[in-house]
């Protein structure tokens, strides 16, 4: 896939009017990924058959509440992160999830600004020193915001934020992430029972 304009593509489908989740504390998004039991999926069904949309609030973790001070946060403009794309795998849409990554051995207060970027890019950080992963979703206000897995795409309909790891998302359909939110509870349960029989 030819990414050479990619800064100019145009948006592909109209923007999502869906709130993204909050900034705690602005501009810094230290977090590790949720355990299944804590995600909270997007939808709720209703007993009339409709559904509303829930995107997950993401609690503060110890690394919110031991921000480095600024004097010792690499300079972003030094960075040279790597880029990662992935073509979405299921659904009728055709798209990509992409994402830039770096490690340095402390966090960033937010990343570059000079990438080439569209909405739905992600950035992740690897702090060496504390093992913290920081996530940031560029959004059609054209800026960095925290990620949070489980919210929706800002451009792309049915498109919803996972994890297959930390280093590692991918832009999923609804039907995707209900059947690996299936999985991984399935797994931790097989996990408690054999840790029982062990004991």
């Amino acid at each position: 896939m030819d990414l050479s304009h990619h800064g100019s593509d145009p948006t592909p489908n109209a923007p999502s009017d869906r709130p993204l989740p909050p900034l705690t504390p602005p501009g810094v998004g230290y977090a590790r990924i949720p355990a299944a039991h804590q995600i909270t999926p997007p939808w709720q069904a209703h007993n009339d058959g409709s559904e509303e949309i829930n995107l997950p609030t993401r609690q503060p973790t110890p690394s919110d509440r031991s921000v480095p001070e600024a004097g010792a946060l690499p300079d972003v403009r030094a960075l040279k992160p790597k880029r990662e794309m992935r073509p979405f795998r299921s659904g009728s849409q055709d798209g990509y999830t992409l994402w830039w990554m770096s490690k340095t051995s402390s966090g960033l207060s937010h990343p570059p600004q000079n990438l080439k970027l569209r909405p739905g890019d992600l950035y992740l950080h690897h702090n060496q020193s504390s093992g913290d992963y920081q996530y940031w979703l560029w959004t059609t206000a054209n800026k960095w915001e925290v990620a949070t897995q489980g919210q929706s795409h800002p451009t792309y309909e049915d498109r919803y934020l996972w994890f297959r790891s930390e280093l590692h998302p991918s832009w999923i359909t609804r039907h995707t992430y209900s059947t690996y939110k299936g999985k991984k509870r399935r797994d931790e349960v097989e996990r408690a029972e054999e840790e029982l029989r062990a004991t």
